[in-house]
């Protein structure tokens, strides 16, 4: 297994009805991104601080085990540490 994180700046806009924003790229530093923004032409241009982590499996036995192993995450986060402590998952 193999894991990227990507640390960028999205770059949006308007989609003309105002009712969304519409991806225009992905750059890597605010400079760029304060530089598109100020580049006015027509709709109002936006920028958000983008951060991504990517995880590529080199198998789909090591797909499925941590599928399972994310599956045991959520499920013991809905736990409070009293049913934890119930269930002999926490001392």
């Amino acid at each position: 297994m193999k894991t990227f994180e990507i640390d960028c700046f999205e770059l949006t806009q308007p989609d003309g009805c105002g009712m969304y924003e519409e991806h225009v790229a992905y750059v890597a530093t605010e400079k760029i991104a304060k530089e598109w923004q100020g580049d006015k032409q027509g709709w109002p241009r936006n920028y958000r601080k983008y951060k991504k982590t990517i995880v590529v499996f080199e198998s789909i036995d090591e797909m499925s085990e941590n599928s399972i192993k994310e599956l045991k995450k959520l499920a013991l986060a809905k736990l409070s540490p009293a049913e934890k402590e119930l269930l002999g998952l926490e001392k």
